[in-house]
């Protein structure tokens, strides 16, 4: 009970340093949700290429280029 207890402080404290900086909440819960959709994109790229393979290509390389000019534009 004491560690159930400990580990649910110490959750709370984490939830209150997010709050404490909601621009840092913020840009983490959107890196999730693009981490997210980054995971679904390439699910659909690969059961677009099993069909459709020259389609596929020219998304990926679409994509790429799009990711690779704002990955640059981030740093």
């Amino acid at each position: 009970a004491v560690r159930q207890a400990e580990e649910k402080a110490k959750a709370a404290e984490g939830k209150l340093a997010k709050a404490r900086n909601p621009l840092a909440m913020k840009v983490n819960l959107l890196f999730e949700d693009m981490q997210s959709m980054t995971s679904r994109l390439e699910n659909a790229l690969a059961a677009l290429a099993q069909e459709q393979p020259e389609t596929a290509e020219k998304f990926r390389t679409t994509i790429g280029q799009f990711m690779t000019l704002k990955g640059e534009s981030m740093q």
